[in-house]
């Protein structure tokens, strides 16, 4: 059997989650996508399930997260569980496809999706799709900080036309945007604090595909990065939870990155 292991620090402890089979379906925002958060719908914070979805959800902000789930506002030694009852299909028009962690070092959040496919599609807004720069940040496909366990039986990603940063910005360089399709752990963005350390976030899949496509810019950028795992990077302080990918089965990463930087695997 095929199995790839992918870990910031060397961590011990098994994965200990409780089922969210008998939770409600989770309610959509207008727009389509899924906020389980304790600051989102107020009906999805005992944890919820997904049958399926829009074939497109977001196009309303650059910074539309598609689906997402925290910890926050749980007990300790608890957790928020989003569960997938099907196989889904859909494009987000945002930032991120599915976010999991953030908040209290005591609970976790859960995104369970085992033995379905989900093909997920990141795009530009329809607003700014002609426009050579697009959305103008950088994105991600998959996402799991603060603890968080994502569990995916196959995910088909697909992040192209990816926003180049070149806006003429910082004497013409235009942005630095490093784009990751599955990122785990306590990466420059989570914030996480000395209480997570010696924690993992978990992204874990039996089959696993990302293709990703940008134009070139200046000096490098924008940085294409299949999977990244990374422990410590906020403030470059060195605390927070280790990064787990875990690909069990097939493992296909496909950059088309012109003359700027790319990584496949980066640990």
């Amino acid at each position: 059997m095929k199995e790839l292991l992918l870990a910031s620090t060397v961590l011990s402890g098994a994965f200990i989650f409780s089922s969210a089979a008998n939770a409600a379906p989770c309610v959509a925002n207008v727009n389509g996508t899924i906020d389980a958060r304790n600051i989102g719908n107020a009906a999805n914070r005992p944890g919820c399930t997904i049958s399926t979805l829009p074939p497109v959800i977001g196009n309303t902000s650059i910074w539309n997260l598609g689906i997402v789930v925290d910890q926050y506002g749980v007990a300790a030694g608890g957790n928020r569980t989003l569960t997938v009852d099907n196989d889904l299909t859909t494009i987000l028009k945002g930032s991120a496809g599915i976010a999991v962690g953030d908040g209290s070092a005591a609970a976790q959040a859960i995104f369970d999706a085992r033995g379905k496919t989900i093909n997920l599609t990141i795009e530009n807004l329809d607003a700014n799709a002609p426009k050579p720069i697009g959305d103008n940040i950088a994105k991600s496909g998959v996402g799991v900080s603060d603890g968080g366990l994502l569990m995916i039986g196959t995910l088909n990603l697909t992040m192209q036309n990816l926003p180049n940063g070149a806006d003429g910005s910082r004497f013409g360089v235009g942005q630095f945007f490093e784009h990751y399709g599955v990122v785990a752990g306590s990466s420059v963005n989570a914030a996480e604090d000395a209480t997570f350390n010696g924690k993992r976030s978990s992204a874990i899949f039996d089959n696993l595909s990302i293709k990703m496509q940008s134009t070139a810019n200046l000096g490098g950028y924008p940085l294409l990065n299949g999977i990244r795992v990374i422990q410590g990077a906020y403030q470059q302080s060195g605390n927070g939870s280790a990064g787990y990918v875990e690909v069990k089965g097939d493992l296909a990463i496909d950059i088309d990155a012109a003359s700027n930087d790319a990584i496949g695997i980066y640990v």
